[in-house]
């Protein structure tokens, strides 16, 4: 698998727009961004997943060359716009508008998160919200913890608490009797058994399930969030003492932070405060090959 993050950043990305605080400053000085996060993965056999569709998805395809015309299917981690609004590029393509589509792209997503986004993408068109096929793409309802298989891969779906740990949504949540909106990660895992786990909007109080299965796993590779220098359980982020924490626990032969907010040190404080772990810091375009 040879897996490129292009983007790294959290929801206002890096430097933020008019923002003058030191790290996004620094940033600007630099000449350095961060985009808002997503990875692709890119197969031996030429086929190609994402993992979440920021608004900046076609610019990230271009700026990093990866084919879209191979691109066979797409990961949706949860609901959010910083990680969704690019499906509208997927759900536009149809043959009435002029497209000519090969074969439709398998979209993995939670019921809720494809309720939600299709509220915002799809609510002024005049056919089925829920259709159970596209000319374009095809949904695929993925659930927590229950493995699938995309493009010869095994995939894992790990609640994060990304969405549920947030105090008033939790509370609300409650009070109807709901059970909490899922937000995922995945644990990837090829033919040859090469683990590579994704786990961006992704809080410190990760469900003991996730780790209990990221422990029976051997990780070659893991991508975490570390939006926040500090940060309390119910921003649903991890920080970097959060992270450091992992690192002990898991050990994967490499862990590298990602989805950074300008609400944390800069890049070469974070590479500082981080090495001593053995913790990488991600940049829009890094290449993991695993």
């Amino acid at each position: 698998m040879k897996i490129t993050l292009l983007g790294t950043g959290a929801d206002h990305c890096i430097p933020a727009f008019r923002c003058n605080c030191p790290v996004c400053n620094d940033a600007r000085e630099r000449g350095i961004s961060r985009q808002n996060s997503c990875a692709s993965i890119e197969l031996d056999t030429g086929e190609v997943i994402l993992i979440d569709m920021p608004p900046q998805i076609m610019m990230m395809l271009s700026t990093y060359k990866i084919p879209d015309l191979r691109i066979s299917s797409v990961l949706v981690t949860h609901r959010h716009g910083d990680h969704t609004l690019g499906l509208r590029y997927l759900f536009q393509g149809k043959t009435k508008k002029g497209f000519v589509v090969k074969e439709p792209v398998n979209l993995y997503i939670t019921d809720s998160a494809y309720r939600a986004v299709s509220k915002v993408l799809l609510a002024d068109k005049d056919y089925d919200l829920f259709p159970e096929k596209t000319d374009f793409y095809r949904i695929n309802f993925i659930d927590t913890f229950r493995t699938f298989n995309a493009a010869g891969l095994e995939i894992i779906p790990l609640e994060t608490n990304h969405l549920s740990a947030k105090i008033s949504a939790k509370i609300s949540a409650e009070m109807r009797g709901d059970t909490p909106e899922p937000s995922l990660g995945f644990l990837i895992k090829n033919r040859y058994g090469k683990g590579f786990g994704y786990l961006l909007d992704a809080s410190k109080t990760l469900p003991k399930k996730t780790l209990d299965i990221l422990r029976q796993h051997k990780l070659d590779c893991l991508v975490i969030d570390c939006t926040y220098e500090h940060s309390s359980p119910s921003t649903g982020h991890f920080d970097v003492e959060g992270v450091i924490g992992i690192k002990e626990e898991l050990n994967p032969d490499r862990l590298i932070i990602s989805h950074v907010s300008h609400k944390n040190l800069s890049f070469d404080e974070l590479t500082r405060r981080l090495s001593h772990y053995n913790i990488e810091v991600s940049y829009d375009g890094m290449v993991i090959k695993i």
